[in-house]
């Protein structure tokens, strides 16, 4: 299906559905840190048809992104990564996901080594998908409290429309479902409710979600995420969650007993995985152009980081997109300089682009400008990250 829009003087949009069902996992892999372990999840992905994997215990430093081949098949993968600051190797979440999804990727997040966002264009309605490694059992009440609070301010945020998912390994267990919670629990959670079960019911229903591998029947080994080394003890603690609107577009949710994560670590969580009916699209734009381009997604994405990080650390910040030729061509130097005064653009930097215009010819090219270019450093601002920032 295709939609256009088209005014007069601008390109036409192309939105192109891609898929009208979407296989979304979550998996603690217990470290994606090596390649031949990345390499193996991606295989697993193309084994059991994932479109997209929210993985937890990533172990990775700081946040970034990069893009794994599929061994066999040669497929292209795209690696999301939120980890810790240090090197410790603590915690860390992350999303891989195919070529098809990673063309409907809207907005990246990495809020910290244990929740990450991703926003994808959806029709009829975008998709917001959370990742999330939650403390264990034994973590302090504090580091509890802080986990749960984070991720209902993370999800407070997410437009009320979106089609909201959350999953990951909560390591609580819920139970089954009782007179209050049959509205976010199915009558196939394993185990006795815990503590952290509790606290993940209460998320669940403060915000109007539904545990989605509670709710289908399957054999224990498809409900059971988590076993213990020896193979002893066995639990359900992995979930995916999704608004309770759109609980009828889940066509199914379970564990996978037979995926491996390659890691050297071995497994000890199964990957979870549900099948939703859902449409993603691709927005492109035609080859002909006027006027300004916005230019690469990858770019916006890490503008959107930048003030993103801003804007947590209550730090000023000045952007300024521009199109040399075009701009220079089609407006007046004069009230383009006006502008950027208005805009609040420091006059030091406004004499500094008056200089290397005047220094240049009347129609500037690629070359005259490049001095410019070069000079865009300094007007660039950085987020100056802290270990403890301020709240």
């Amino acid at each position: 299906m295709y939609t256009h829009s088209q005014g007069k003087g601008k390109p036409t949009t192309v939105i192109k559905q891609v898929k009208s069902r979407i296989n979304v996992g979550c998996w603690n892999v217990r470290s994606a840190k090596q390649e031949a372990t990345q390499a193996f999840l991606v295989h697993e992905m193309e084994k059991y048809n994932i479109d997209i994997l929210c993985i937890s215990k990533t172990r990775i430093s700081g946040s970034g992104s990069i893009v794994i081949t599929a061994p066999e098949t040669l497929h292209q993968f795209h690696f999301f990564y939120s980890g810790i600051e240090d090197n410790s190797g603590l915690h860390g979440v992350g999303f891989i996901m195919n070529q098809r999804t990673r063309n409907a990727l809207l907005e990246w997040e990495p809020v910290s080594d244990r929740l990450a966002r991703i926003r994808l264009k959806g029709n009829p309605a975008n998709v917001s998908i959370i990742s999330t490694f939650a403390p264990t059992r034994g973590a302090t009440e504090t580091t509890k409290d802080d986990f749960y609070s984070e991720l209902q301010q993370l999800s407070s945020s997410i437009a009320a429309r979106d089609y909201l998912i959350v999953a990951g390994d909560f390591n609580a267990k819920v139970g089954p479902s009782d007179q209050t919670t049959r509205q976010i629990l199915g009558k196939f959670g394993q185990g006795h409710r815990c503590e952290n079960g509790q606290r993940l019911v209460n998320y669940a229903l403060v915000n109007h979600l539904v545990i989605t591998n509670t709710i289908f029947q399957h054999k224990p080994s498809h409900l059971l995420t988590w076993h213990s080394n020896d193979g002893a003890t066995k639990a359900q603690i992995d979930f995916i969650l999704v608004r309770q609107h759109w609980r009828s577009s889940v066509q199914d949710s379970r564990s996978y007993n037979g995926a491996d994560t390659g890691s050297q670590s071995g497994p000890d969580h199964r990957l979870v995985a549900a099948k939703i009916l859902l449409c993603l699209a691709i927005r492109r734009k035609n080859k002909s152009k006027v006027g300004f381009d916005i230019g690469c997604t990858d770019n916006i994405f890490a503008f959107r980081h930048i003030i993103q990080q801003f804007e947590r650390y209550n730090l000023p910040l000045i952007l300024m997109f521009l199109d040399f030729i075009a701009a220079f061509n089609s407006v007046t130097r004069q009230k383009l300089w006006k502008i950027l005064e208005n805009d609040g653009m420091p006059l030091k930097f406004v004499e500094l682009m008056k200089a290397y215009y005047d220094a240049s010819e009347n129609h500037p090219s690629a070359n005259t400008l490049r001095p410019f270019a070069d000079s865009l450093e300094i007007i660039t601002l950085r987020p100056r990250i802290e270990a403890n920032p301020s709240p």
